[in-house]
């Protein structure tokens, strides 16, 4: 089994996860505001302020949780992300809705078909039911089964109609829009930083979260906002730093020139 050994990485090495951590929902400017909230230490004991808030939002704060989830639509938004420590580098990576470069003709044909005859059964829905009345009315039926047809008809319709529609668009999505698992956002190799500092913002301390900023000297090269439980996964980039740098540098000196 392949195992990665932190910062230790030939040349020829294949790119190895060592360590894999999410964001909290303190990446966001409304979880920070809620953290702020939560903060609120006035009262006695536990029965603060800060807690009764933190009660009346859990709505909120799951709504956060469940986004940060998601995956990413066409690289518009920015949820969906998680960090990742390789033997090589750090990375920012997220599950991402694409186009779909191979999509198969026959099922998009057959979706867009079944789309065009849903809605084409509700167009014509009023008309067909206008018509069925007048030959309706003409007859010797009792008005109880007019009325009763003419509900049954229109189930009917608006029932096949729906299904049609749903399973049209749920055969173009499937087949126009695919998901790319772990897409790289940024990078950043394990030899470009010296030194990585925790920039804890208001509101993410609550959250035992902040942002892990890279330093190359005294600029910043690289950072990862809102990562939970930061000092964790600093102290494992800083290791991983170190060794990549260490077998890099004896690479380098025991080179014998062509």
């Amino acid at each position: 089994m392949k195992q990665a050994i932190a910062g230790v990485s030939p040349p020829n090495a294949e790119e190895v996860t060592v360590m894999q951590v999410f964001p909290s929902i303190a990446r966001y400017f409304a979880g920070q505001m809620l953290g702020r909230l939560y903060s609120m230490d006035v009262g006695v004991s536990v029965l603060t302020l800060g807690n009764f808030i933190a009660l009346a939002s859990i709505p909120l704060a799951l709504l956060l949780y469940f986004y940060r989830l998601l995956p990413s639509v066409l690289g518009i938004s920015s949820h969906g992300s998680s960090y990742k420590l390789t033997n090589r580098r750090v990375i920012e990576q997220c599950n991402e809705v694409i186009f779909n470069v191979e999509p198969r003709p026959k099922r998009i044909t057959i979706g867009a078909m079944l789309l065009v005859i849903g809605v084409l059964m509700f167009m014509l829905l009023p008309l067909f039911l206008v018509v069925l009345h007048s030959s309706l009315v003409e007859s010797e039926w009792a008005a109880s089964t007019i009325q009763s047809t003419l509900k049954m008809i229109s189930g009917l319709l608006v029932a096949g109609g729906g299904l049609s529609i749903v399973c049209g668009i749920v055969l173009l999505m499937v087949e126009i829009l695919d998901v790319d698992f772990d897409t790289v956002v940024k990078s950043i190799e394990l030899d470009r930083f010296d030194t990585i500092e925790i920039d804890c913002k208001p509101g993410q301390a609550w959250f035992a979260a902040g942002d892990l900023v890279f330093k190359r000297g005294d600029v910043e090269a690289f950072r990862l906002e809102g990562v939970s439980r930061p000092e964790s996964f600093r102290h494992t980039c800083l290791k991983s730093h170190m060794s990549y740098v260490g077998v890099k540098q004896a690479l380098d000196r025991t080179a014998v020139p062509a």
